[in-house]
């Protein structure tokens, strides 16, 4: 039974520290351009963006133990390491072949586009880092560690999962984002829902800024324009390809249920047995 009355965050209180987190990246971006004019542009981002991140995760951990009177635990552990590479494969899978045609379809202003190409075009260590090291751990301990956890405590999986994965990618403050976030969101509360461990969270989530980071350092502005369809070749071998990954992440899905749902009967087993002892 779910512990209704000491539970942080609320969908509420989740929806407070995405506002706060957009306030603060607002707020602290003029030490972010000052800081730019001194040194790189991206290890500036890097300090930028770790000093946000680190407040939120700082002030939803001292709420979180002033109503729940206990501090965020960010477990680790795994029972069946075989979750791990089901988790990264069907993550990548869900990027490539689904999110991301459909943020295609949404218009990018010039503007934007302008933006992220300086970002390829300048991307760097200091990029890899942000985006492979820091955003993981510190966004999932967030998103999943924090946020998931102590929706799970108050609200329906089902429900719990949408919201943190919705607030997931309204954080990222953009429209073309967030389709992917969200999308990723769902499949990593429902991973963390089952197995109550960050690790595959914040694998999963590294695996696929790794990947994003390759796709950067391949942009030039000679290609920046080109479609999904035309990196594959064209649209025939895009769909041969798509259709081939939602296959694989199907796949990815009933071996994952499987593993699940055999830890379930090991963890009933256990519990029986233990009562059994008892009597």
């Amino acid at each position: 039974m779910r512990d209704t009355t000491k539970s942080y965050p609320t969908i509420a209180q989740g929806f407070g520290l995405v506002g706060l987190f957009t306030l603060l990246s607002i707020s602290q971006s003029p030490f972010y351009m000052l800081l730019s004019k001194v040194v790189d542009k991206e290890f500036s981002m890097l300090v930028f963006y770790v000093v946000v991140t680190t407040t939120i995760l700082w002030i939803s951990c001292v709420y979180k133990k002033v109503i729940e009177g206990k501090s965020a635990s960010f477990n680790l552990h795994l029972s069946n390491w075989l979750i791990l590479p089901l988790t990264i494969i069907g993550g990548l899978i869900i990027s490539i072949g689904i999110s991301s045609p459909i943020s295609e379809l949404i218009p990018i202003p010039e503007v934007f586009k302008k933006y992220l190409l300086e970002s390829c075009l300048n991307a760097n260590i200091f990029t890899f880092f942000t985006l492979v090291i820091a955003a993981p751990l510190l966004e999932e301990a967030i998103f999943r560690g924090v946020i998931l956890d102590g929706l799970l405590k108050k609200y329906s999986p089902q429900r719990s999962i949408v919201i943190s994965s919705l607030l997931f990618g309204i954080a990222h403050l953009n429209p073309w984002q967030f389709v992917g976030a969200f999308l990723f969101g769902l499949f990593m509360g429902w991973v963390y829902y089952k197995t109550r461990s960050l690790l595959p969270s914040i694998l999963m989530h590294a695996a696929n800024n790794l990947l994003a980071f390759i796709g950067m350092k391949m942009t030039d502005a000679s290609n920046f324009d080109d479609t999904i369809a035309e990196f594959f070749g064209g649209w025939a071998n895009y769909i041969i390809a798509t259709v081939g990954a939602i296959l694989i992440l199907f796949l990815c899905i009933i071996f994952l249920k499987s593993i699940f749902a055999k830890e379930e009967m090991k963890m009933r087993t256990a519990l029986d047995d233990h009562s059994d002892l008892q009597v």
